[in-house]
């Protein structure tokens, strides 16, 4: 058994979990570090493939600095158990 193709198109999901990942970055404004947890968090309505902007913005209070990032969702399928014999 082998997978063909690439993973395209929009998922039917609304809110896009991803248990793992972080995303890390730094204010752009006040260089506060900036996690978001993405267990927590999630992407709407995610497209595979193709490059979103994300909004970020800074937890000092006294800055509270929005900015965007790009991000873009990549899905594979990977077969793991021995192939079914006829």
């Amino acid at each position: 058994m082998r997978v063909e193709g690439t993973a395209t198109g929009e998922l039917d999901v609304k809110r896009c979990y991803l248990p793992g990942v972080v995303l890390r970055s730094q204010c752009p404004k006040c260089s506060a570090d900036y996690a978001e947890d993405m267990a927590h968090h999630y992407l709407s309505y995610p497209k595979v493939g193709k490059p979103e902007a994300y909004g970020c913005y800074c937890r000092n209070e006294a800055c509270g600095h929005e900015w965007e990032v790009m991000l873009r969702l990549d899905v594979t399928l990977s077969v793991v158990s021995p192939e079914v014999q006829p």
